[in-house]
């Protein structure tokens, strides 16, 4: 299992989560058609930790976690739920021996020209040392 597949089956498994967006939890990009709220799970980047006698068996990633919503109530609620959801994981996980919240960041993303609704996304950046 991937990082990013544990992540994913952690924040499915989560009443508090899919309650608020059911099983709209995308690994990787949303698609145009997808409906808010929902959930985007992306890793950014991965690095192998070395250590003087050479690679350690662990690597260390930055997963992006983005909510989406109709309102930033409703993204701000979702974003702590997944923190929330996050923070016990780390600590029970398979596959992660260590995981913080490194930024988060709350960015309205304006309607297309045609009009439409606002859209309210909070972006997370997790720092997460893991075996693969």
């Amino acid at each position: 299992m991937t990082l990013e597949d544990s992540i994913y089956e952690e924040l499915l498994s989560t009443t508090a989560i899919t309650a608020e967006v059911g099983s709209r939890i995308y690994r990787g990009w949303r698609t145009q058609e997808s409906k808010a709220p929902c959930i985007t799970i992306l890793r950014i980047s991965m690095t192998p930790v070395n250590c003087s006698a050479g690679a350690a068996g662990t690597e260390s990633a930055r997963i992006q976690i983005d909510t989406w919503a109709n309102s930033a109530k409703a993204a701000s609620r979702i974003a702590t739920a997944v923190k929330d959801a996050l923070a016990s994981w780390s600590s029970t996980s398979p596959v992660s021996s260590a995981m913080r919240l490194d930024s988060e960041q709350e960015l309205p993303v304006e309607p297309d020209e045609g009009g439409g609704q606002w859209e309210y996304r909070v972006s997370q950046d997790y720092l997460v040392w893991y075996t693969p």
